[in-house]
């Protein structure tokens, strides 16, 4: 599991106390603390050793409730899967999040494409992204505001966003 080549790295560099690291189905993963997320991505970017992991291929939402062991972590968490386009390799990094503070370092300083991602994550979960510069929405409309799709507690026919919809039909259209 740790013969990943930027595992020994970031060890070294941000001590094993902070990565807490899954290997899943060859895929690694390394869980940090959120305070260090844009110190760790900066690492990954731009440092020679770390293998320069120019491209950001996604951020992704988890909502863990429900997951088992859902208690023992906290209820929400963040994916960056990064990739080093020379070498052909990947590594994620997973930061976690309480509900009651879903604020993360923005990503877009280093990785322009990240602001989309972030948007995404912003209106389908209700995390914050400190220092994103464009907040407004991307996919929902203003039926949404505080309303997060994504959440395991969001109902699966909505909270009746659609039933003040005109229903256009073939003679409307």
């Amino acid at each position: 599991m740790n013969d990943h080549p930027t595992v020994a790295l970031l060890n070294d560099k941000f001590g094993t106390q902070h990565c807490h690291l899954v290997d899943h189905h060859d895929q690694m993963t390394v869980t940090i603390p959120k305070s260090i997320l844009l110190e760790v991505l900066t690492f990954l970017y731009e440092d020679g050793k770390s293998k320069n992991y120019k491209q950001l291929s996604d951020i992704a939402g988890i909502d863990y409730k429900g997951y088992p062991g859902d208690k023992e972590r906290p209820r929400f968490a963040l994916r960056y899967q990064l990739l080093n386009i020379d070498e052909n390799l990947r590594i994620a990094i997973k930061v976690e999040c309480a509900k009651e503070d879903m604020s993360v370092s923005t990503a877009t300083t280093l990785y322009n494409g990240a602001g989309w991602m972030e948007r995404e994550a912003m209106e389908m979960f209700g995390f914050d992204f400190e220092g994103h510069g464009d907040k407004r929405k991307l996919l929902l409309n203003e039926l949404f505001d505080g309303k997060f799709p994504q959440r395991k507690t969001y109902p699966v026919t909505g909270e009746g966003e659609r039933d003040s919809f005109t229903p256009i039909t073939r003679e409307t259209s």
